[in-house]
């Protein structure tokens, strides 16, 4: 059996690329054979007219229905299709009765910008929209051209209703999703939540490292991922040793910020095996994101390594402070209560080896092989 798994890689390496590299792995574990497009995993370019293609009234993809049929995968497994496919590869897929499976990794089913966010407030104005005429009159992806380009596109789909005709199955990382997916209207028996597993290479660093750090944050250096706030409370906190990697448009609001509060160290941007050695030498970790996460990985990789981690208490990541989860809430946007958070995850006992064990099953990918088995039966 073969499956053709289908991403738009971004220009920026994230979440949604490190997931196929994983759901590559769980389905050659399973004895699924995976076909890649773009093959070579590579940020398309240029852009523009690729992106004004993908917009036009056609039912023609030569690009994938020639893999199609030379392949004969039984599925499309489809993740990112924007900008260079976008509404034409459904038209294509409905054209030609191309089952699909569509796994969600952001808001783009109703938010041109994906993240449901607007002015640092979280927005879901567009949510039963038909015709997305509000991102264009708010530019909401802060690019005239984004926000052009993606409400042309979210409004064919929309008027078309080709993410009810076309998708036979969703895959949503959380719970949050799901409901959301269903709220939208697909029937909830087309969605079925498959947690993402933590995935890397065996190589990558294992061994515990003395605990140098008290709170890590690696990620995103932007304001939807509460890195301001963040910053806000490291200075509450004078006594509380912070440490941050990543690179963003907020990369030198930070380095200037660490320059003069000395309980930040800034490391700019690290490799995936120098963020598990960091989540090994801090004590905690946090996630300060104003708005709703669909699944954050490095939330994850914290659990699976035996950590807590305090993340926002919104509709999409409070599920990450129950059950087995050592998860610890705070108000989104407020440094205040983010830094009362901290502490408190800071005076909790370490995570007990029992529940360390039954996050990394919960997490591990054995457990996601098994879920994707009880996928491909429906096909």
């Amino acid at each position: 059996m073969k499956v053709l798994i289908v991403h738009v890689p971004y220009e920026h390496r994230g979440g949604e690329d490190v997931h196929v590299d994983a759901l590559i792995e769980g389905y050659e574990k399973i004895g699924i054979t995976t076909i890649v497009y773009p093959s070579d995993r590579v940020p398309p370019k240029p852009l523009l007219a690729k992106a004004l293609r993908s917009l036009l009234p056609s039912d023609e993809l030569p690009e994938i229905e020639k893999i199609w049929q030379e392949q004969k995968p039984a599925y499309i497994h489809v993740h990112n299709v924007f900008p260079i496919l976008g509404p034409r590869f459904f038209r294509w897929a409905e054209a030609n009765a191309i089952p699909l499976v569509m796994t969600v990794h952001n808001h783009r089913f109703f938010c041109t910008n994906g993240l449901a966010l607007r002015d640092k407030q979280i927005c879901k104005d567009c949510f039963h929209s038909k015709v997305a005429w509000r991102p264009i009159i708010h530019n909401c992806n802060l690019n005239w051209t984004k926000s052009v380009y993606h409400s042309i596109a979210l409004t064919e789909l929309r008027l078309g209703d080709f993410y009810t005709k076309t998708i036979k199955r969703y895959v949503a990382p959380s719970p949050y999703v799901q409901s959301e997916l269903i709220r939208l209207g697909i029937p909830k028996e087309k969605v079925v939540h498959i947690l993402n597993p933590v995935f890397w290479d065996n190589n990558s660093p294992s061994v515990k490292e003395k605990e140098t750090y008290d709170v890590l944050y690696a990620g995103r250096l932007s304001i939807e991922k509460g890195i301001n706030e963040l910053m806000e409370a490291a200075k509450i906190m004078p006594h509380i040793r912070f440490i941050i990697a990543g690179d963003g448009p907020e990369k030198q609001h930070v380095l200037n910020t660490a320059k003069e509060i000395s309980n930040i160290t800034f490391v700019g941007p690290v490799s995936h095996d120098e963020v598990l050695s960091l989540i090994h030498k801090s004590r905690i970790a946090v996630l300060p994101s104003i708005c709703n996460e669909i699944l954050s990985i490095f939330v994850l990789e914290v659990f699976y390594l035996g950590k807590r981690c305090v993340v926002p208490a919104l509709d999409s990541t409070s599920w990450l402070a129950s059950g087995d989860f050592p998860g610890h809430l705070a108000t989104s946007g407020s440094p205040e209560d983010l830094a009362r958070a901290i502490q408190e995850a800071l005076d909790s006992p370490p995570i007990s080896t029992t529940q360390k064990m039954a996050l990394q099953n919960k997490l591990g990918m054995e457990r996601f092989c098994e879920d994707l088995g009880k996928l491909i039966q429906n096909f």
